[in-house]
């Protein structure tokens, strides 16, 4: 029996013409599946806006921003050792560095979530170290950010002029940008770049639109437009985004500062460099699900979700990773299915403004759908059991593929059962891969799409 090439074949037909060792059970084989990568659907016309991207910062003339919507599988590799070397993120974008010859400009867009939890824990962030200015609070900024709970409140210190958060771009990171993410607020924020001789200082406006008196030796920098906002930002908020421009060079210090007695909330920050090449911005948190960036997505002043996760960070490809809290959570399949083909839909989005106030530009990117490596099935869920079965989540995943025509990467197909791979999980872990898991990941990912 002959098929066309997007046919799908029923469960039926799937069983009766191909052995098991050549395509997931779980697979719809709408599209064409590469059983030596786990590779679906990813091909120079699902990832055109990639492909095209690519091949411009292949020829300096442009960036190439790919973004990693994840959970705790994509944060962190090991416990100790820094994630943005270790990480298949990392990993992924080193070999696509190596590969294409392209130069790495920048840290990426970085959400705050840890900062407020642990600063010993800094090794999350790529290219980044932080510290907190003595005499200052540091507090979480609940119902804020990508996954609801990712911000920081900076307040003034009793006895420190300001509560400052400092932040170092490794020392091979040329920057001459600074983009930080804030929400509207009672004052105005301050930001210093310095190299210790040379000292740039900014005023970033308490909202889109304020036009405030500069402080002596500060400049003001105004909010940039096509960020989510509610109509009226001077009394309903929405995001205020400034980019803050400096010398190219590459042993800067930034420290984002609250005016006394005010406070600045803060969600996310990078360090650019504009003069072209790859950046990665992994956005993932250890816990998140898909149903949770969901449900924290706020189109009316763009507090958190996929405002913040998809249209602020704008990258041409996205990869979605999102699905082991979801099954854990015992979350039904179609409404899993149903959450994700928005977030896909949403990076999509190009035509007009992405919410009902006017406000917000669509990334117009590709998706590329990320299936993790299936955990020990005899330990988890720890509560419920598998049900909805795992199975069913991905071949939901495959089906969200068909019918967005977005490329998806089976990491289960490729490492089969936890028991076979072992050795690519952290010792008693039996969810999170380790170093050598991450490097397995990040190389696979990233040789299928240097080959678009």
């Amino acid at each position: 029996m002959a098929f066309a090439p997007h046919q799908m074949l029923t469960a039926a037909e799937l069983n009766g013409l191909l052995p098991s060792a050549s395509a997931p059970s779980w697979a719809t084989l709408a599209g064409k599946f590469d059983p030596a990568t786990g590779a679906y659907n990813c091909n120079a016309r699902t990832l055109g806006r990639f492909r095209q991207q690519k091949a411009r910062a292949m020829a300096a003339a442009d960036h190439l921003h790919i973004s990693v919507l994840g959970d705790s599988i994509a944060m962190q590799a090991s416990l100790t050792g820094p994630a943005y070397k270790e990480t298949w993120p990392a990993k992924m974008r080193d070999y696509l560095l190596r590969t294409l010859n392209l130069t790495n400009c920048g840290t990426g867009v970085m959400p705050l979530w840890m900062l407020y939890e642990d600063f010993s824990f800094n090794t999350a962030f790529p290219l980044l170290s932080w510290n907190q200015a003595a005499g200052g609070v540091l507090h979480k900024a609940d119902n804020m950010g990508i996954f609801g709970n990712n911000g920081v409140a900076i307040h003034s210190g009793a006895s420190a002029p300001f509560t400052s958060m400092q932040l170092n771009p490794d020392s091979a990171q040329m920057v001459d940008e600074i983009w930080v993410y804030l929400m509207t607020d009672a004052s105005d924020t301050l930001v210093e770049v310095t190299d210790g001789s040379a000292t740039y200082k900014f005023q970033i406006p308490t909202y889109y639109g304020a036009t405030p008196t500069a402080l002596s030796g500060y400049t003001v920098v105004p909010c940039r437009d096509g960020y989510v906002r509610a109509p009226d930002p001077a009394t309903q908020g929405g995001m205020r985004v400034a980019r803050l421009n400096v010398p190219r060079q590459n042993n800067w210090t930034v420290k984002v500062l609250s005016k006394p007695n005010a406070v600045t909330y803060m969600t996310m920050i990078e360090a650019k460099d504009s003069n072209g090449g790859l950046r990665v911005s992994n956005l993932a948190q250890g816990g998140m699900s898909l149903s949770g960036l969901i449900s924290a997505s706020d189109d009316f002043s763009g507090l958190g979700g996929m405002a913040q996760g998809v249209d602020a960070v704008n990258a041409d490809l996205a990869i979605i990773a999102l699905m082991t809290n979801d099954w854990m959570g015992h979350t039904s399949v179609a409404d899993f299915k149903a959450k994700l083909i928005t977030l896909v839909q949403r990076q999509q989005h190009w035509a007009g403004p992405t919410t009902p106030s006017g406000s917000g530009i669509g990334a117009a990117g590709d998706v590329l759908l990320l299936i993790s490596p299936t955990p020990d099935l005899t330990r988890f869920p720890a509560a419920g059991g598998n049900v909805p079965s795992n199975d069913l989540y991905m071949r939901a995943m495959y089906e969200v593929a068909d019918e967005t025509d977005v490329a998806l990467v089976d990491q289960t197909w490729r490492w089969k059962t936890y028991q076979e791979n072992v050795p690519l999980y952290r010792d008693g872990d039996g969810v999170h891969p380790n170093t050598s898991g991450h490097a397995d990941i990040g190389l696979s990912v990233g040789a299928i799409l240097a080959g678009i």
